[in-house]
């Protein structure tokens, strides 16, 4: 089950990854998404927090 607070986390990413606020992903997005998962440096491409973020130096 899914508590309160990773269901807010979840739709707060899946806003971030729906660009045109339709609900729903394109076959189109999902392959940018991966793509910026892969090969961008930017920290600020939706496509960089598609699992989780990734912990800094403590």
């Amino acid at each position: 089950m899914v508590s309160t607070f990773q269901e807010r986390k979840l739709r707060r990413m899946f806003a971030a990854f729906d660009a045109d606020g339709d609900g729903h992903l394109s076959r189109e997005r999902f392959a940018l998404l991966w793509r910026q998962f892969w090969i961008s440096d930017d920290p600020a491409d939706p496509g960089n927090v598609l699992c989780g973020r990734i912990p800094g130096p403590r």
